[in-house]
């Protein structure tokens, strides 16, 4: 069966209960100070700066369940950025983002927004999907490629993690066979992951039904990364540990090229109080199903992936043998509603609106249809930059 990108058909087509697919675990509870956002799951901690796009992660560990760094002692803080073939680069660090925080029925969502090159219109964002036990996260960068050209992307987030308390690791690779092993005393640079840079703990891709690599330690200290959309966004994808001479544990969590920028990637920082990967692998069906509902409710606009993403979901968790808007997330929800008898349609040429709206709802519509930022620009015959600086202008 086709199925157009026309929102009356999604009207009568996509319904998924989500009432039915809901969490099981408690919501996480939210803080915010001049300094940070800090929210608190069931096993985690997130802090995400203020001041920086940094964050830091903490998991319980220890029979008193203390919450401790998965950074390590003296490192970075998780960001992102790119490097370039002529030298230096941009990232997160040193950028000062502007935070947005959105409770919602599944727990809470921080959004990141990093302006790394002003004159470009080059940035990131990030959006971070709090859940009970583990945090969803969304990256993106956004703007025109560098004219210098980006040599490294670092699609997700690049953490510094403390091998310390995280002293093994645990991964399956495509024909299922395990892997897993110490860190402590190896000699560095030591890779361990799916196609890493060198070395022997390789995998060349992760198992599609276990796609994560998990770190470990004896007093219960655990952070799996989990690669949602394995066969869209990561295949082909670098993820991977590298222990560096200077002492750094950095976890790539993607290196691409510059066919990185304009695409959305999706991981999941996901923890628990296990000793092994089995609350893991029982949690993954779920965890994958929460990271598409994360991708829906992207601060990006729509797109065919997030329409397809919306009806595999709404077919999986259908109460009933029909499909209707009452089961689909509320942003395509309300799409589908602006076609629907006896509702206002979109701003159309020739109604009683201004030319500001109909510019808006033009930009939008555009967006909302084209595959990427930069093929919406060159339909409506602006550059990338000043389309940035009108999405930004008009709240799209």
């Amino acid at each position: 069966m086709i199925i157009r990108h026309r929102p009356a058909l999604c009207a009568a087509l996509i319904s998924a209960t989500l009432a039915a697919a809901s969490s099981v675990f408690a919501a996480p509870s939210v803080q915010v100070t001049d300094a940070a956002v800090v929210v608190r799951g069931g096993g985690y901690e997130l802090r995400v700066s203020k001041t920086a796009g940094v964050f830091d992660l903490l998991v319980r560990s220890g029979s008193q369940g203390e919450l401790v760094s998965v950074m390590r002692p003296g490192g970075e803080h998780g960001w992102y950025g790119y490097d370039l073939n002529a030298g230096g680069g941009r990232n997160t660090q040193g950028t000062r983002p502007e935070v947005a925080v959105r409770n919602h029925a599944r727990g809470v969502t921080v959004s990141v927004h990093c302006l790394l090159d002003p004159q470009a219109g080059i940035s990131h964002l990030a959006q971070y999907d709090c859940l009970d036990d583990c945090v969803i996260v969304c990256s993106r960068y956004d703007g025109p490629i560098p004219q210098a050209g980006a040599a490294l992307v670092r699609t997700g987030p690049k953490l510094d993690v403390d091998i310390t308390r995280l002293d093994h690791y645990l991964f399956h690779d495509e024909t299922g066979g395990g892997h897993s092993g110490e860190l402590t005393g190896r000699t560095r640079d030591f890779y361990v992951g799916a196609r890493p840079w060198d070395g022997t703990e390789a995998a060349k891709e992760f198992d599609a039904k276990r796609p994560y690599q998990m770190l470990y330690g004896p007093t219960g200290t655990k952070l799996a990364v989990v690669y949602p959309f394995a066969d869209e966004i990561w295949r082909g994808q670098s993820r991977f540990l590298q222990l560096y001479r200077d002492g750094g544990n950095y976890w790539y969590t993607g290196v691409g090229a510059t066919s990185a920028f304009g695409r959305d990637f999706v991981v999941c920082l996901y923890t628990d109080d296990t000793p092994d990967e089995s609350r893991l692998d029982s949690r993954i069906p779920a965890l994958l199903a929460e990271a598409r509902e994360a991708v829906l409710q992207y601060a990006w606009p729509g797109n065919l992936r997030e329409l397809r993403n919306a009806i595999e979901r709404a077919v999986i968790f259908a109460a009933g043998p029909s499909l209707g808007l009452g089961d689909l997330p509320s942003r395509v929800a309300a799409t589908g509603q602006d076609s629907l008898p006896g509702k206002a349609g979109p701003i159309e040429a020739g109604q009683p609106v201004s030319l500001d709206q109909l510019e808006t709802e033009h930009i939008r519509l555009i967006l909302r249809r084209s595959p990427t930022l930069d093929d919406a620009a060159r339909i409506l015959g602006i550059d990338p930059s000043t389309l940035y600086r009108k999405r930004k202008q008009l709240g799209l």
